[in-house]
């Protein structure tokens, strides 16, 4: 600008009136750029100047002084007009930043105030007003806050301000949060509130503090509502307990009496009309017991109530263990049993017993419920270490009906089966496979299945167990007294066997032994075999022959055998069904010496060979063959128990193991008659009138205190659930058995307590010397 009017002042100078067009674009200006104030002020101030020259004109040197003068001023007062409007504009930009600031507090949902060292209320949102009941924000505004909405305690008392920890935190500079508060309304009204206080400083200095706090009256009421609800829950499923419990005592106690009448009278003599008929009775018994405990079991895994009962165990024994059930079924369907391990597998792992064989039976019972025909295996191997352990895989093996891909995930649902129409044609409530998942999950491991509709199916699962303490290997027992392990010999034993899995068995178990297996899958390998060990010289000390080999059969082999060269051969028949006369004549006539029962048990086929070899080499002794020593016969057994079936039937279980039976009907009269005669062991029910089994323990323990003697007493009760049992163990019972009793499990656990009572009894006993 400047510039230009230097280059026209000659020209300006001789008061050529363009001059003053120069003005017009610094008024553009002005106006474009809002100028105000001083500048509108000195531009007024040309005009005038212009106005007044053109009205009184001067000598050029006079004009040209008022035209430097009117443009110095045009300047300045651009100048100062920019000065301005930057001013005015940050103080625009300002204002609407408080704007929005104030937008965003007014729209939040929650109550905020400010409040300056004082504690004087300096700001507060809509949402405040509201939540107090204000009108405004007059009615708030350099109040203490205090005094407004803090004034009460919740009994009605005054609470001073001296005694507010808000104001006493913030004051402190230190925040502050309160998650249950009570807060006053201008109504006199309270309610309860969740505070947040954050205090203000700058460069270190308290300029006060800002508070947010929401009303959270529903919340403690949704929250009242959920505890409410939880208790109802857990009454609700504290009454599901006691049912459950009461449900199944109420029903093993009578099934106590149906199923172990039943079995004692199939001992008796019967006809074949009445023994298929009882035999309905006890299939049917089990059945509703069986039902009876999936569901406590799923009830027990659902309240977490099921723990592990860790232990040394051996997985072979397992299966087996597991299988024996099944037997009598597959018998009769014709579907063949078959087991075999991993050779890596340890002899003893640490786990629980009891859930693995429980997981297995159903598995397997679930699989020959669907096979016709063929067979069910059960297959184990080593699947991994881990840490102080390892990973065990199970298998579960049928040629079956197989399940559809669309229904192999719905199988593990509680009560579901693949379809309602396998409910109707195979029964089943759905409840095994849900528990067996359940039961895995418990044990480390995962379960899954593998299937194709038509083709049988895979069901594998894994657990982890630990690695238990070597034991001493021990050779095997007869007639209680141990038997010098022999050193292995060259002996062969030929096994005639067309099931490969059952060849693989016995490959793997006779050289435990110290035998050789030579295996064969049919009668003609089996003749080639023998003449072939005949010819150099190694004959065979043994010959094992399945029953049901293809044709032409195994007695067709036993036949030629024994028309061979080798007829004085230990001869073995292995059978998938119970003989007939006509079968059990026909061994006779061929010198089968002894005859074993599929599926295959470690003690049975040991028992065979050891018949014919004398003392076996034994690395892993069979569990039937190492079992304690049976319970000590003729015990005097005092039986307490108030039902008067269980009483005959528990009595009558005892003196066929050949023990002296006394009965009371409670345990008062249990209390008496053992202080009035001497028994071996007491057998004590838990529930019975007048006193029970728990309070006729507990009073026998504290007399034993002062006597130093300690009577066995074994739990026999209705009670199945794990908190009866360590009722019992803290009332100091030293074992415990579960109704239905039977035979075999009141043996073995006399056996058990009476072993361990001698023991303790030869500990306390001082060493002569």
């Amino acid at each position: 600008m400047a510039v230009l009017w230097v280059a026209l002042s000659g020209y300006w100078s001789r008061g050529n009136e363009l001059f003053y067009l120069l003005f017009l674009p610094l008024l553009w200006m002005a106006v474009r750029r809002g100028l105000r104030g001083a500048t509108a002020a000195i531009l007024a101030l040309d005009s005038g100047i212009i106005v007044a020259l053109r009205i009184y004109p001067r000598a050029p040197s006079e004009l040209t002084v008022l035209q430097f003068l009117m443009l110095i001023l045009s300047l300045a007062g651009l100048v100062l007009g920019a000065l301005i409007s930057e001013r005015d504009t940050g103080e625009q930009r300002l204002s609407e930043e408080e704007g929005r600031i104030r937008l965003l507090l007014e729209s939040t949902g929650e109550a905020i105030y400010g409040v300056d060292t004082k504690g004087e209320c300096t700001f507060c949102n809509r949402a405040m007003l509201r939540l107090l009941r204000y009108g405004s924000q007059n009615e708030v505004m350099g109040r203490n806050i205090h005094d407004v909405l803090h004034h009460t305690r919740r009994d009605g008392s005054r609470c001073p301000q001296s005694e507010c920890a808000l104001q006493k935190e913030f004051r402190g500079g230190r925040r502050f949060h309160a998650a249950d508060e009570l807060f006053w309304r201008a109504d006199g009204s309270s309610f309860d509130a969740e505070v947040w206080c954050h205090p203000l400083l700058q460069q270190g200095q308290m300029l006060g503090a800002v508070v947010t706090f929401v009303d959270i009256t529903e919340r403690i009421k949704v929250q009242e509502a959920l505890r409410q609800a939880k208790e109802d829950a857990e009454a609700a499923n504290c009454a599901k307990s006691n049912f459950l419990a009461n449900m199944s005592h109420e029903i093993r106690t009578p099934m106590n009496g149906i199923l172990g009448m039943t079995t004692l009278t199939l001992e008796t003599n019967l006809d074949e009309e009445q023994r298929d008929y009882l035999n309905m009775v006890k299939s049917s018994g089990e059945s509703l017991l069986r039902l009876l405990n999936d569901i406590l079991d799923l009830s027990k895994i659902e309240a977490g109530k099921m723990d592990l009962e860790i232990a040394e165990f051996s997985v072979e024994d397992c299966i087996e263990e597991a299988l024996q059930p099944l037997a009598l079924s597959a018998q009769q369907k014709g579907v063949e049993l078959v087991w075999n391990t991993g050779r890596d597998i340890p002899d003893a792992v640490r786990g629980d017993s009891t859930r693995l064989r429980q997981v297995l039976i159903n598995l397997a019972g679930n699989a020959l419920k669907f096979t016709n025909e063929g067979q069910v295996a059960i297959y184990a191997r080593h699947a991994g270490n881990r840490e102080d352990g390892l990973m065990l895989e199970f298998t579960v093996i049928d040629t079956g009906i197989g399940i559809p891909e669309e229904k192999r995930q719905k199988i593990f649902e509680a009560f579901a089966q693949a379809d309602m129409s396998t409910t109707r044609r195979y029964g089943g409530t759905g409840l095994g496979l849900s528990i067996c998942e359940r039961l895995v999950e418990l044990m480390g491991g995962r379960i899954w299945v593998e299937s194709e509709e038509g083709r049988g199916s895979e069901f594998h699962f894994t657990m982890r167990v630990f690695l238990a303490a070597a034991r001493e290997k021990l050779s095997p027992t007869r007639d209680g007294v141990k038997q010098p392990a022999v050193q292995q010999t060259s002996r062969q034993v030929l096994a005639v066997e067309s099931n490969a899995v059952n060849r693989e068995l016995l490959e793997r178990l006779l050289p435990r032994w110290g035998l050789k297996a030579v295996t064969a899958a049919g009668a003609e390998d089996a003749l080639a075999l023998l003449t072939e060990s005949r010819r150099i010289g190694e004959n065979f000390s043994a010959i094992l022959v399945e029953k049901d080999l293809p044709n032409p059969g195994g007695f067709a082999l036993l036949a030629a055998v024994r028309e061979s060269s080798a007829p004085d051969l230990l001869a073995i028949l292995v059978h998938a069904r119970p003989l007939n006369a006509a079968d059990r004549k026909r061994c006779e006539q061929l010198g089968v010496t002894r005859t074993i029962l599929k599926p295959f048990r470690r003690s049975a086929l040991y028992e065979a060979l050891q018949e014919g070899h004398g003392a076996l080499k034994e690395t892993q002794i069979p569990a039937a063959m190492t079992s304690a020593e049976g319970g000590r016969t003729g015990l005097r057994i005092l039986l307490a128990e108030d039902n008067a079936v269980n009483q005959r039937l528990t009595a009558r279980l005892l003196e066929k193991m050949g023990h002296v039976v006394t009965i009371v009907e409670n345990g008062q009269m249990a209390l008496r008659l053992l202080s009035e005669q001497k028994f071996d062991l007491v057998a004590m029910d838990m529930q019975m009138p007048i006193m029970d089994g728990l309070e006729a323990t507990e009073e026998i323990r504290a007399r034993e205190k002062k006597s130093g003697k300690h009577l066995p007493i074994v739990a026999m009760t209705a009670n199945a659930f794990e908190e009866d049992r360590q009722k019992c163990q803290r009332a100091g019972m030293d074992g415990y058995i579960t109704k239905p009793v039977t035979a075999k499990a009141i043996e073995m656990e006399i056996t058990r307590v009476m072993a361990a009572q001698e023991k303790e009894e030869n500990r306390l006993v001082p060493r002569a010397g």
